[in-house]
């Protein structure tokens, strides 16, 4: 094995302690047994590998993700924004952002993140829908992303996989579309681009 595969099996062992020392955490509206908001989260006390699961809710706040945590939705669980930001080995899963009739920025950021999977999740409405910039091994799984003039933005990237997902701007005008951009890549490689739906973009 090569000393970059030592230093990553290392750094793996590291940050993802085994299972059998992880712990669920709950986020929820009406369950007194979790917390109201990601923002009560004891941030010091969480562990890589341990998850937060969220239960259905409109929660007006940014989910910050914390290193080496899956954040699972349970039921339709709305938040404004997401921000994966310098941090390794998250998972978002099931997440809604929808604008409501307001543009707001990016729904969903990844930057400067590695080893990241989001899936099952729908962002209506942003500016740009799911930015990604100077990342590595970014997994994007069944994500709907609906209603943004920039719906995926891969910038300064590696080893991006977006898959099974859906981009679509419904604007009258389908020959100029406001200048909508379904995928827009700059100074990435090694992307997949698999089994996707792209429609109503520039």
């Amino acid at each position: 094995m090569t000393k970059k595969g030592l230093f990553l099996l290392f750094l793996g062992a590291f940050l993802l302690p085994p299972p059998a020392h992880a712990r669920t955490w709950l986020v929820s509206k009406t369950d007194p047994r979790g917390v109201q908001s990601f923002n009560n989260l004891d941030a010091a006390s969480l562990q890589p590998g341990d998850t937060v699961v969220v239960r259905t809710g409109v929660y007006k706040e940014t989910l910050n993700a914390i290193q080496g945590i899956r954040y699972l939705a349970r039921g339709e669980v709305f938040v404004d924004h997401i921000s994966i930001d310098n941090v390794y080995g998250v998972t978002i899963d099931g997440f809604r952002q929808d604008t409501r009739n307001e543009v707001k920025g990016i729904g969903l950021s990844i930057f400067d993140a590695k080893q990241i999977k989001v899936r099952n999740c729908r962002i209506r409405g942003y500016e740009g829908g799911v930015s990604i910039s100077r990342s590595s091994g970014v997994e994007l799984d069944k994500v709907f992303i609906d209603d943004s003039p920039r719906g995926l933005a891969i910038y300064f990237s590696d080893n991006v996989k977006f898959e099974r997902s859906l981009i679509g701007n419904p604007f009258p005008d389908l020959t100029d579309n406001n200048g909508a951009i379904g995928i827009e890549v700059s100074s990435s490689k090694n992307l997949v681009f698999d089994h996707n739906t792209v429609v109503g973009n520039g």
